[in-house]
């Protein structure tokens, strides 16, 4: 039997009156392949920020297995672009 890694239970989130989502459940376990489709403005980008730690939730938990890290990169990330990934990696800055 495959290992959970990530176990979502009723996760509620809010902006306001604006309800965008209500009592969220699922579980993600080694060997998933998943993928997040809904309609632009349904929440998507805010699941995986809450995921990553980025953004609060009303209510519910997100759980991870022991020894699990989460790296995320921005869907709009900002780059010094005169530094080389190297550089940005390392935190490198050129005077």
């Amino acid at each position: 039997m495959p290992t959970s890694i990530l176990q979502i239970d009723s996760l509620n989130k809010s902006f306001g009156e604006r309800v965008l989502f209500r009592d969220v459940s699922f579980g993600i376990s080694e060997g998933d392949k998943i993928g997040l489709i809904a309609p632009n403005g349904a929440g998507k980008t805010t699941l995986l920020n809450i995921i990553a730690g980025i953004e609060s939730f009303d209510s519910g938990s997100v759980t991870f297995r022991n020894g699990i890290r989460v790296a995320y990169l921005d869907q709009s990330p900002s780059f010094d672009p005169q530094l080389t990934p190297h550089c940005r990696y390392y935190g490198v800055k050129y005077l």
